[in-house]
């Protein structure tokens, strides 16, 4: 064990050419799993991932739970009866199932990319790196609170696991929970600081704080460290969303890197910022391919883009009830099919669908578009309970608090209002005794 202490410090040092022979001088029968894997890593990292193959598989070998070796060697396009023989995988019945799922993890198509089996997950237990792969695949299909789930298993089972992390960053950041944003950067910081999720979730921290400059530092670090993770990507995204340009780009590289709803949807939001509803409908075909027409998150954000377009608009109305008809719970053919009648001022329509949905299964962004509805109808009482509402169901929403910060505003202008027509009556007073 000393000298894999003393292979990991030269490692550290960058002194490579010391730290390989160092661990490679111990025979191969004291190695241990642990041994072995460290000696994997500085092997990848100085050379590549394909020369610690043979060092992968005898991690497997020794110890099939070891998913972190699994994952290497399936990133590598080892088929699962190379990593171990039949009958090791007819003693643990749901490695295929595991195989399967970390090997579509990174796959371009999303139709396949279907979520680990929960009673799979039942039966693997706490595993660190199953449960990461899980949350993943959760992210990418836009299933965020499954995501999420995983995540937070994630953080009790182990808070210094780094691995995909900036995922859960993501997550944070769209919610706008800026406290648990500072314990995740601050504890991923102090387990891996040359890792890039901890530079990526203080990123999107200081995004959250308004702290603009910092925010920006950070993430160009993060992708200089990770310049290949879908993650880090994604938060650049949203804290440029000021600057269009680099925030289209860094969407379009999050999605390029793992095709994902999160990374369609950010990029068709960039788009319509720059009015390029055009290529908003050529990223929302190419949705339509890698999910297929069986899915309802693809067909809401093909009428979602539709609708931007007037011409369209009927089409739009086609497409998201065809995302309800395949899934009656689909929140953004819900809200989108919601501000397709908003825009064509039928607020009956609009209210109606909303409700209905709201009575079936509350949310956060379900009772946002309703409060959204009662404003144009001038029901400010209403629109604020409506936001109180999505606030109850998430505190940190930040389209809830714009919204009662927005009919705070015209409830102020309307008292002002009604101030400003007694002043120019008095003043016309004083002007006809003049």
């Amino acid at each position: 064990m000393a000298k894999v202490n003393c292979a990991k410090c030269y490692h550290k040092l960058k002194k490579n050419d010391l730290s390989i022979p160092m661990i490679k001088s111990i025979p191969m029968e004291q190695h241990t799993v642990e041994t072995l894997m460290c000696w994997a890593k500085i092997v990848t990292e100085v050379e590549s991932k394909r020369a610690a193959a043979p060092i992968y598989k005898e991690v497997v070998k020794r110890s099939p739970f070891c998913i972190e070796a699994v994952t290497a060697l399936v990133d590598l396009g080892t088929p699962l009866a190379e990593i171990m023989p039949k009958q090791q995988q007819q003693q643990i019945d749901w490695m295929p199932d595991v195989f399967d799922a970390i090997r579509l993890t990174n796959k371009p198509d999303l139709t396949n990319a279907i979520p680990i089996p929960e009673t799979t997950m039942n039966r693997i237990g706490d595993n660190l790196h199953i449960l990461s792969a899980s949350a993943v695949l959760h992210l990418r299909q836009g299933e965020n609170e499954k995501a999420l789930a995983q995540y937070n298993k994630i953080r009790q089972v182990d808070r210094r696991f780094v691995v995909d992390m900036d995922g859960l960053a993501w997550l944070l950041l769209k919610r706008g929970d800026m406290a648990s944003l500072l314990t995740l950067s601050t504890e991923l910081m102090k387990a891996a600081p040359t890792r890039h999720e901890g530079w990526a979730a203080s990123a999107a921290y200081y995004h959250l704080k308004s702290a603009h400059e910092m925010a920006l530092e950070c993430i160009a670090r993060a992708a200089a460290l990770g310049p290949l993770s879908p993650f880090t990507w994604l938060i650049r995204g949203e804290i440029t969303i000021l600057s269009t340009h680099t925030s289209a780009i860094s969407f379009r590289t999050s999605w390029v890197l793992m095709r994902s709803f999160p990374a369609a949807e950010g990029l068709i939001n960039a788009l319509f910022v720059r009015e390029e509803l055009q290529k908003s409908l050529i990223v929302a075909n190419d949705v339509m391919k890698v999910a297929g027409p069986n899915s309802a998150r693809a067909w809401a954000l093909h009428g979602r883009v539709a609708m931007k377009d007037p011409k369209t608009r009927d089409q739009a109305v086609k497409d998201l009830e065809k995302a309800l008809q395949l899934d009656e719970n689909c929140l953004q053919a819900v809200v989108s099919l919601a501000e397709v009648f908003l825009a064509k001022k039928d607020f009956v329509k609009a209210q109606q669908i909303l409700e209905k949905h709201i009575a079936r299964k509350p949310h956060e962004m379900l009772f946002v578009a309703l409060g959204q509805v009662q404003i144009e109808q001038e029901k400010l009482a209403d629109a604020t309970q409506s936001f109180n509402s999505a606030l109850a169901l998430n505190q940190y929403s930040k389209a809830a608090l714009a919204g009662v910060a927005r009919v705070d505003e015209l409830m102020r202008l309307g008292q002002t209002g009604g101030d400003d027509d007694d002043v120019d009556d008095e003043d016309e007073d004083e002007d006809d005794e003049e």
